[in-house]
């Protein structure tokens, strides 16, 4: 590789996705603009790497837990409205969405702000299990209203669908 690498394939090398990772590392090693362009990729691959998806599987709360991260978890029941205070020595809280019947084969999220009605997001076909929804909240979402209401839209086997809501006001603690 003697021209410089380009951005995709540095994306692709952070990404582990690159077919040829050995030749990136060389390139990089004599190649100082693109070893800076690659520390920058690697900045964002790091930072994006510390997200979590909005909602977790019980494997990946496991995975979380193994990897020592602070966790604290409460439970919400359906049409549940309360306030939740986020401690700011914890990494993740895990608000279990309980309520689920049974039946439910598929899962849609919804997240708005109550006091203006703006979305947040919306996912569809979301993990759940054993009745319940794993909810997974971070410190940088301290930036986001703090009075998110949460919608799971449920598709029973037999087709039938229901509507489960909770209303979560986040009270981020300062140190």
């Amino acid at each position: 590789m003697s021209a410089h690498l380009s951005w995709q394939a540095l994306v692709d090398y952070w990404a582990d996705d690159h077919p040829d990772p050995d030749a990136v590392e060389l390139h990089t090693m004599g190649c100082a603009e693109c070893t800076e362009r690659s520390a920058s990729v690697g900045a964002v691959a790091r930072a994006l790497g510390k997200l979590l998806p909005p909602l977790l599987t019980p494997g990946m709360l496991s995975a979380l837990q193994a990897r020592g991260l602070r966790i604290a978890q409460n439970v919400f029941a359906p049409g549940d409205r309360r306030e939740v205070p986020f401690p700011v020595d914890l990494d993740v809280l895990i608000h279990r969405l309980e309520g689920l019947a049974d039946d439910v084969v598929r899962l849609d999220f919804k997240m708005f702000v109550e006091s203006t009605g703006a979305a947040i997001t919306a996912l569809d076909d979301v993990p759940f299990v054993q009745g319940a929804a794993l909810l997974a909240c971070q410190q940088h979402y301290a930036s986001l209203p703090w009075d998110a209401v949460v919608e799971l839209h449920a598709t029973h086997r037999d087709g039938r669908k229901s509507q489960t809501r909770y209303t979560i006001l986040h009270r981020f603690l300062q140190a």
